[in-house]
């Protein structure tokens, strides 16, 4: 009895070791498991820390992804465009090429038409100009030769006022039927010697042949009338003085002038 109560007794203590044993390895067991736990919450709050920051970073990267897809699609539109324009540049610059190459030669015919030009100029320049020193010229002859005719016509009018006086003296004598008293042989031969010198100048100034016409009839009339006369006197010379109105004078200027050469 003894001996069964002995192992009784061993095996509670064998199992009570077995307890505390298994106590002691069950508190291990949780201490170890509870620096675990520790140890994988302080892992997943790593863990976690790392995926939000991998998030964010994801995050960011695709933001920026975006940005630049559309910056990317900005640039090609842009690419393009300007591909466009540089086409249409390198074909206006084809374009410009042709016709300034189109100018040039236009640009050397007129150079060469406006040299012929020139030179043509210069030519009838030069050609106008030997004209005008030879109108000139002329122009100083003509005005030369004026002046010596307008001398000459001067001293013919003067003369042929002179010889018209006389003339009109000669012919109101003629008509006149009042006997005329005789003159003095002075007189007579002043008169003669007037007429000489009247004759003379007349003859010098070359009287056309009409006007000798005219005095030839004048004085067939005046001699007719005389004829008819009670006296052959003449009435004495008046002694007021005969002077032609403007008219008459233009009239003899012109007479003069193309009858006498007074070149």
């Amino acid at each position: 009895t003894k001996r069964k109560k002995q192992e009784f007794v061993d095996k509670i203590t064998k199992v009570q070791r077995q307890i505390n044993d298994k106590t002691k390895s069950r508190n291990i067991t949780i201490l170890a498991v509870k620096e675990s736990q520790k140890e994988q919450q302080q892992q997943m709050s790593e863990h976690h820390t790392e995926i939000t920051n991998i998030e964010e970073d994801i995050y960011e990267k695709g933001c920026r992804l975006e940005t630049l897809q559309a910056e990317n699609e900005r640039f090609q539109q842009t690419i393009d465009y300007m591909e466009n324009q540089i086409e249409l540049f390198n074909r206006f610059t084809e374009q410009s090429t042709a016709d300034m190459q189109t100018l040039d030669d236009t640009n050397v015919d007129l150079l060469g038409k406006l040299e012929d030009g020139w030179v043509s100029d210069r030519k009838l320049e030069n050609a106008f100009a030997q004209k005008d020193l030879e109108y000139i010229e002329h122009l100083t002859n003509l005005l030369k030769l004026t002046e010596k005719r307008k001398d000459k016509i001067g001293t013919v009018v003067h003369r042929l006022v002179g010889e018209l006086q006389h003339l009109k003296y000669y012919l109101e004598g003629m008509s006149s039927p009042e006997p005329r008293p005789p003159r003095s042989h002075s007189a007579r031969k002043g008169s003669f010697r007037r007429r000489s010198i009247s004759n003379e100048r007349v003859r010098s100034a070359g009287t056309p042949a009409p006007l000798a016409d005219i005095i030839s009839k004048r004085q067939r009339a005046s001699s007719a009338n005389r004829a008819k006369s009670v006296s052959s006197a003449t009435s004495p010379y008046p002694t007021h003085t005969f002077e032609l109105d403007g008219d008459v004078q233009r009239r003899v200027t012109i007479f003069v002038e193309d009858n006498f050469d007074v070149k």
